[in-house]
């Protein structure tokens, strides 16, 4: 298993879509999974930030995704998962089994907007992947390596309390250095 984690504008996405490229054009089976609340761009596909898309699989809730993992495992060679952060906890132990017969990569958001962990990536992280990619943005604040995203309201203030998902891009969130996350 890979794992591609960070915060928001790292370019996990990117790497996520690259690495299934590679798979595809190797001639690897690859079947790609995104979770429903991604609405972002394009229900049918991953998109990144810069643009590049892959189609992908639309996973509704926590049974879809079993369904759509027990289906994939009947004949790919690769399984894809973009924003590990909207699915299920149980996530790590539907993947689990898989990954040894089954190149699993995943990227997503390691923390939410207010440092916390997310419950489907730290579970992701105990499943013991191959390799992790810890990717970075740079910092909104300092233009130093960032390694957290911050969510901001209107007027430009750092959110501190409230829902933890609220799906948004650039308008919503910023990548942010740990020393200007604790700052804010």
């Amino acid at each position: 298993m890979i794992l591609y984690l960070g915060p928001m504008w790292a370019g996990k996405t990117t790497a996520l879509i690259d690495e299934v490229r590679s798979l595809r054009q190797s001639g690897q089976i690859t079947v790609v999974l995104k979770p429903r609340i991604d609405n972002r761009y394009d229900a049918r596909r991953i998109v990144s930030h810069t643009g590049r898309t892959v189609s992908a699989t639309l996973v509704r809730d926590e049974d879809h995704l079993a369904e759509a993992l027990n289906f994939a495992a009947g004949f790919a060679d690769a399984i894809a998962l973009d924003e590990v952060q909207f699915f299920p906890p149980t996530l790590a132990d539907m993947v689990r089994p898989l990954a040894d017969d089954i190149r699993i990569v995943a990227a997503g958001l390691d923390r939410d907007c207010f440092g916390e962990w997310f419950p489907s990536t730290r579970a992701l992280l105990d499943v013991l992947p191959n390799e992790v990619a810890w990717l970075t943005a740079k910092c909104e604040g300092c233009g130093q390596a960032a390694q957290r995203t911050r969510r901001f309201d209107g007027d430009g203030k750092a959110v501190t309390s409230g829902d933890v998902v609220q799906v948004g891009g650039s308008e919503a969130y910023g990548p942010v250095c740990i020393e200007c996350f604790e700052k804010e």
